[in-house]
């Protein structure tokens, strides 16, 4: 019996991997079978060959909405059966009127942001730092961090004591 149960802790575990990016999916139709025990690193790699992707330096991989350690096994990552992987730029979530918009863009222009977020290209458009705002400009580039909030109001429009509302 010992001998039974030893060849069932050996006995291989798969998993059905697609990987799906902004360029396409790897593989191009279905699931690639890969055995579960292989680090998620080398299907990205596989599918960065294939799908001819040559930076992908700051790229996060995703199952549905949890951010997956590609550095580990699909077991350590608890994978199991068909494994449907978002892998893409991380993206930026920035505030634009108190609603969240997601880019994955280091650096916009204040008109830029303004598109991200339909707002009137006529509307002004301020940075939120902390109890301060201060004004960006259609040409300005923003450095674009986590978390960054703005304000866009119709331009002349001015809250109490001339702080952006």
């Amino acid at each position: 019996m010992a001998n039974q149960h030893n060849n069932e802790e050996h006995k291989e575990q798969w998993v059905e991997v697609a990987v799906v990016t902004s360029v396409g999916t790897y593989p191009a139709n279905g699931y690639s079978k890969v055995p579960a025990h292989q680090k998620v690193e080398d299907d990205l790699k596989n599918a960065a060959r294939e799908l001819k992707i040559t930076n992908t330096e700051d790229w996060i991989a995703r199952v549905g909405e949890k951010q997956i350690d590609v550095d580990q096994t699909y077991i350590e990552n608890k994978l199991v059966g068909q494994v449907f992987i978002n892998w893409g730029p991380r993206g930026f979530t920035i505030f634009v009127n108190n609603n969240p918009f997601i880019t994955y863009e280091h650096k916009l222009t204040g008109a830029q942001i303004k598109t991200l977020a339909g707002v009137p290209a006529d509307y002004e458009l301020f940075e939120v730092k902390g109890d301060q705002t201060v004004p960006v400009g259609n040409d300005q580039e923003v450095h674009i961090h986590e978390g960054m909030h703005f304000r866009a109001i119709p331009a002349g429009t001015f809250g109490k004591d001339g702080i952006a509302s």
